[in-house]
């Protein structure tokens, strides 16, 4: 094998935390899966976030080490002892195929429920067939007998940086939807729907909470003010149902009924 390469302890390290977020979609999905109880009445989604959050810190964890190793090794210094590297190239290249499939699988997953999770692990694999890209100089330049310390550094700093940035993407997003920051897109497209329906006057204060990639709005609605509670009601329910056809993943829009006042005619 190609030994003592930071390069490929590093491509190696981020195939194995596949197995670690692996394991961490499967058990924040299916605690997510769980419906609405006395307890969580909004549901179990924000698991969802809670995991993202977890696999972007393990990841950001391993590119720290990684970086931390290269110093060290570096500063102590180390040789390198190529041997297998043609069947080494091999491993690396089938490895990139199958983790861009398993990416476009992923995204695919991400469009139909638009779970946050789905995404992150979408980039955790499609981050890890860049890495093998990124190894493939190294064996390539070993096989024509050039094994420089600082060209397999290199390499490793290229992977290092790669995860880390997606460790923080992944953190970032996942921290933004926990403490429920605004959905300009989607509080937009909810007064656009509302607005074209009939006797609504004004439609204002839309709030979204983002529950795993699924979506409770509240807003604030003008009527006039000469109707009655019944046609309120059915013009409320009218604007619910409105907002979830052209929504899917909305469950809930509880909506506030406010009347016109004069000056706003």
């Amino acid at each position: 094998m190609y030994i003592n390469g930071m390069t490929l302890i590093a491509d190696s390290w981020h195939s194995m935390s596949d197995n670690i977020t692996t394991l961490i979609v499967l058990i924040s999905s299916k605690a997510a899966s769980k419906p609405p109880d006395h307890s969580h009445p909004y549901g179990h989604g924000k698991v969802v976030d809670v995991g993202s959050l977890l696999m972007g810190v393990v990841l950001l964890g391993m590119s720290t080490y990684l970086i931390y190793e290269g110093i060290s090794r570096f500063l102590i210094g180390y040789s390198i002892i190529s041997e297998y590297v043609p069947l080494a190239i091999v491993v690396v290249v089938a490895t990139c195929v199958l983790k861009e499939v398993l990416a476009r699988y992923a995204l695919h997953l991400h469009r139909v429920s638009g779970s946050l999770l789905c995404k992150a692990d979408t980039w955790h694999h499609r981050v890890d067939a860049l890495t093998g890209i990124a190894v493939m100089p190294v064996f390539v330049l070993s096989m024509l007998g050039v094994t420089s310390i600082l060209i397999d550094l290199a390499a490793t700093a290229v992977i290092a940086v790669l995860i880390m940035r997606e460790g923080f993407e992944i953190s970032r997003e996942a921290m933004l939807s926990l403490i429920d920051t605004a959905r300009h897109d989607i509080t937009d497209r909810v007064t656009q729907v509302t607005a074209k329906i009939k006797d609504v006057v004004n439609v204002h204060d839309v709030r979204v909470r983002n529950y795993g990639g699924y979506y409770y709005i509240e807003m604030k609605m003008h009527l006039d003010p000469a109707k009655t509670i019944e046609e309120a009601h059915k013009i409320a329910e009218k604007v619910e149902n409105e907002v979830r056809k052209a929504m899917p993943r909305v469950i809930e829009v509880i909506i506030h009924i406010e009347p016109t006042t004069p000056h706003e005619w």
